[in-house]
């Protein structure tokens, strides 16, 4: 009976531990296809504009059938005609990541030019600090990162990064 007992605990051990990886893994790669979605989403719209500007954590943009300029000092405002991408503090439904407590995550959010429905979300889980920055090079590239988090199989709260590179018209 003891002999049984401790095989029974082993295969229960054994089966908690294989849930917790295939958990770790699954939230990785909800992400990982979100940061993809995303990614597209960003490097169409951003391929097709007429500027790009970028204020703290907004990328903001001029589509080609736009006739209203942006003004590139900060704080920009929008007008509907123009499209944005912004960083959002906190959820819209719920709690953040089981594994986060502090509820630390913003959410990543796109304003449509022509559409005047405001800033709808397009992913979640995204880092509060950090979660979307934006560089120029010297040759007018923009690298767009957005970070997002994800509970690990430790129950760890992981980054993981996507790299959106984009060329200015010619």
């Amino acid at each position: 009976m003891t002999i049984g007992l401790v095989i029974i605990a082993g295969v229960i051990g054994i089966f908690i531990s294989q849930s917790k990886l295939q958990s770790g893994e699954a939230n990785r790669s909800e992400l990982l296809s979100d940061l993809q979605l995303a990614s597209a989403i960003i490097q169409t719209e951003l391929r097709q504009a007429q500027d790009v500007y970028t204020c703290g954590t907004e990328v903001l943009y001029r589509p080609l059938d736009s006739t209203s300029p942006i003004a590139s000092t900060c704080p920009i405002t929008i007008n509907s005609a123009n499209g944005a991408f912004q960083l959002v503090a906190g959820n819209s439904s719920g709690s953040a990541s089981s594994c986060d407590p502090n509820g630390s995550t913003a959410r990543l959010c796109w304003d449509r030019p022509e559409k005047g429905d405001g800033c709808q979300e397009l992913m979640r889980n995204i880092k509060a600090n950090g979660g979307l920055s934006v560089s120029v090079d010297s040759y007018g590239v923009y690298t767009v990162r957005i970070t997002g988090q994800f509970c690990d199989q430790s129950r760890a709260l992981k980054d993981l990064s996507m790299d959106i590179h984009v060329w200015p018209r010619n």
